[in-house]
């Protein structure tokens, strides 16, 4: 288990991607807890520079159970131009965030403070409606979360 952050937070998770490959739907893992109420939630696709370039709609009160994939289809699939490094986003709007697949807590520093961040939360928050147009800085993450593209 790790977290997708509180309610609202935004958070990224770097993902390497291949020239010519088409992102038509974004996939997260839920973990031991599903989400509680939601009330929006949404996953997106960012450049290296963190903007925007692919989303899934607005959720609202669609329901996300534990141990479970959910993958949602971006509006406009998205061809990558360039191989490199991009982020994959989530952010949760819930009474309760669901709990996330992936590594746990680093203590000894392995994936914090290096640049490029590979994952962490955004300075910027999600309410409801779109994601972002682009995100802030990113706090260094010292947990990994589980995330695909197809």
């Amino acid at each position: 288990n790790t977290t997708f952050g509180t309610t609202g937070q935004v958070f990224c998770q770097a993902i390497y991607l291949t020239a010519g490959i088409t992102v038509s739907n974004i996939s997260f893992h839920s973990a031991t807890t599903a989400a509680g109420a939601p009330t929006h939630y949404v996953f997106a696709l960012y450049d290296s520079a963190r903007n925007l370039l692919a989303s899934t709609a607005d959720q609202t009160s669609t329901a996300w159970a534990a141990n479970t994939i959910k993958t949602l289809a971006v509006g406009t699939p998205y061809l990558v131009p360039t191989s490199g490094l991009y982020y994959l986003m989530v952010s949760v709007v819930a009474t309760t965030v669901p709990t996330a697949k992936g590594g746990t807590a680093r203590t000894g520093g392995q994936l914090a403070g290096q640049a490029t961040i590979i994952n962490g939360i955004s300075s910027t928050t999600y309410a409801t409606g779109t994601a972002p147009a682009s995100l802030g800085a990113l706090t260094v993450g010292t947990t990994s979360l589980w995330g695909a593209v197809s």
